[in-house]
């Protein structure tokens, strides 16, 4: 009986050591973890510069020329097509001149006719059998004959058409077979050499721009701007339209093979100070994008705050921020994936504060 209760007692003992082992193995309930540290930042602006705008705007050769026949007649052959490459002189456009040659001969008879009347006229002149007005009258009629002859003759050049000077083919409206119709363009030549572009601005530009003034030539694919120098602004809008014209130079090439090709007819865009206002522009390393939003950090008292903004254009490494923002905000730059809205950060480097 006495060993039996030694061996119950020490049961309980085993039971509540092994018990109390556990608890001591176990976090107290409610323990919070330490917080994590904040995530470093560095940080950018938000800066402004003057408000601009960008209108369509077209390239074009300073010498073009619209080329068309001095007479009608079906085609024969057009040896050129859009992006022909000609020297001054070169055919680009031929007739049938099968009527020329028929009025040529009808011509040439005339005055051969012509030559025998005065002949005849002026050997019985001579004689006293005809009278000197006679004569005057067939010596008028020989020099109408052989003008006709000239006109005939010169109508036979007008049924070849050349290149003006050297340049590029552009657009093409004729093929063999076609009529052509003096005075309808049929070609126009392009001239190798300096770019212009041209623009018909709205009228609330007016007065924003005149001749002198150079203006950034965006191209739409790379995004790269070129310089051009306003050469002329029209005096007065259009009346329909209520637009005006400016036409602006670029620099000649400068045979660098890294800039940007630039070729006649080629759509552009033409950056004009926007009369309106200023604009906003951020890092593009501020940048984030969830989905179809994009948006920017913000840091205020060392919290980070998501805000949406609309992206507009692009200038080297910085975007416009249309909306969200203001000026001398700081703007997280180079943003951690894992960060999020209302989180705290710790800021590293801190912008320079503007004068």
């Amino acid at each position: 009986m006495k060993r039996q209760k030694i061996r119950r007692w020490a049961g309980v003992l085993v039971v509540g050591a092994a018990a109390m082992t556990a608890a001591c193995d176990r976090s107290e309930p409610g323990q919070v973890p330490p917080p994590a540290e904040p995530p470093a930042v560095t940080t950018g602006m938000v800066t402004a510069s003057g408000g601009s705008v960008e209108v369509p705007a077209t390239l074009r050769a300073i010498e073009r020329a619209e080329l068309a026949t001095r007479t009608s007649g079906r085609v024969l052959r057009v040896p050129v097509d859009a992006g022909s490459v000609v020297a001054r002189g070169d055919l680009v456009l031929e007739l049938d001149g099968q009527d020329v040659t028929a009025r040529i001969r009808q011509a040439e008879a005339q005055v051969e006719r012509a030559r025998r009347s005065f002949a005849r006229i002026e050997s019985l002149q001579g004689d006293g059998a005809a009278t000197d007005q006679e004569l005057d009258d067939v010596r008028a009629q020989l020099a109408v004959a052989e003008a006709g002859l000239e006109e005939a003759r010169a109508q036979r050049g007008y049924t070849v058409l050349r290149a003006p000077f050297a340049g590029t083919v552009v657009s093409r409206a004729i093929d063999p077979g076609d009529l052509a119709v003096p005075g309808r363009a049929v070609l126009t030549l392009a001239a190798t050499g300096a770019l212009e572009v041209v623009a018909d601005l709205p009228a609330a530009l007016e007065g924003h721009v005149a001749m002198g003034d150079t203006l950034n030539v965006v191209l739409p694919e790379s995004g790269a701007r070129v310089a051009a120098r306003v050469a002329r602004v029209a005096p007065a809008l259009d009346d329909a339209a209520r637009r005006f014209r400016i036409e602006a130079t670029l620099a000649p090439a400068t045979g660098d093979p890294s800039a940007p090709r630039l070729v006649p007819g080629t759509y552009v865009r033409l950056e004009l100070p926007d009369p309106a206002g200023e604009t906003l522009w951020v890092s593009a390393a501020a940048v984030v994008r969830r989905g179809q939003l994009t948006g920017v950090f913000t840091v205020e008292d060392d919290v980070a705050r998501l805000r949406w903004i609309r992206e507009g254009r692009r200038s080297d490494d910085a975007v416009e921020a249309l909306g969200g923002l203001t000026v001398g905000e700081t703007v997280v730059l180079d943003p951690p994936p894992e960060l999020e809205d209302g989180q705290t950060v710790r800021v590293t480097s801190r912008p320079e504060a503007k004068s």
